[in-house]
């Protein structure tokens, strides 16, 4: 009796996890590298409003990783239901 096929997502599940795995870490590494800048620079000392628009350009930053990743995702899984639709 022969195997039964693999799940239909189970081919894209690789390439989805390692797209969540570099979200993930971009984040982190985005985080741990304007945590040191913030230290360096010594943005607690600075003046309110230079500290608001540091916090922006980190929350800009931050969205432009994850906005990159999520759209890979999104791209990933598409194609994948495509595949499994028979390329319609």
């Amino acid at each position: 009796m022969p195997a039964p096929p693999p799940a239909p997502r189970a081919s894209a599940a690789p390439e989805l996890r390692r797209h969540l795995l570099f979200l993930v870490l971009g984040v982190v590494a985005l985080d741990l590298a304007m945590l040191g800048l913030k230290a360096a620079l010594g943005v607690d000392a600075w003046p309110l409003r230079r500290q608001q628009l540091f916090t922006g350009v980190w929350v800009a930053l931050t969205l432009a990783v994850v906005l990159v990743f999520l759209q890979r995702i999104r791209v990933t899984r598409v194609r994948a239901r495509r595949a499994r639709a028979g390329g319609r």
